[in-house]
């Protein structure tokens, strides 16, 4: 399964391999014996199972790919998915921050870095692997607009409020974007920091 991942590296993040190779140990963990010898009714039984343990539908889901991608490409039995099914996640509304809560959620950040990659992802909509992969020769000051490569579709660019053009690339020196910089900085790093600046900023829930 590994080596199938490998051979998909620029379709699958790190991300979605990782969680691809946990599904498929939960799933030897419930059976007792190689994930490989599953059955169509031992596959059902562990989504019962999956349900039964109050397991939400987001991990179900996500379990739930990784095995069809573990019997679809690396046991080449895509028939035994056959009962495995999605569950419908609630839509949950979004929260729509003030601009003093986004200011607040913004400067909690611990460093400049980090509240610049914030700046951007809540300015931009960009995903967090996208942040983090900017470079400052993505930033067109001109047209004020992002390029953003290697998501589906290949290229595209989004729109750069002035405000936080301004903040990126002006003064001198230019402020470093999350990416330039040797010791990059990460998904789960980022994921991290938006954390723990939400924490601190203490700001409310979605519901």
């Amino acid at each position: 399964m590994i080596d199938d991942m490998r051979m998909r590296m620029h379709k699958l993040e790190e991300k979605t391999c990782t969680a691809y190779v946990r599904a498929v140990n939960k799933l030897a963990f419930f059976l007792k014996r190689s994930p490989d010898t599953a059955t169509v009714e031992d596959l059902r039984r562990f989504q019962l199972y999956m349900v039964d343990q109050g397991t939400s539908p987001i991990t179900i889901n996500a379990t739930i790919s990784g095995l069809r991608f573990f019997f679809d490409v690396t046991v080449d039995r895509r028939e035994l998915m056959a009962k495995m099914q999605t569950v419908q996640v609630p839509q949950q509304l979004p929260v729509v921050l003030s601009r003093e809560e986004v200011a607040r959620l913004i400067a909690a950040a611990p460093n400049l870095k980090s509240q610049t990659a914030l700046s951007v992802a809540y300015a931009t909509g960009l995903r967090v692997s996208e942040v983090v992969a900017l470079k400052v020769t993505d930033i067109d000051s001109k047209r004020m607009t992002l390029r953003v490569i290697d998501v589906a579709p290949a290229k595209r660019r989004c729109p750069g409020p002035r405000r936080t053009q301004t903040s990126v690339v002006g003064g001198s020196p230019v402020v470093p974007i999350p990416g330039t910089n040797p010791a990059r900085f990460g998904s789960n790093l980022a994921e991290q920091v938006a954390a723990k600046a939400k924490s601190e900023a203490a700001y409310p829930e979605s519901g």
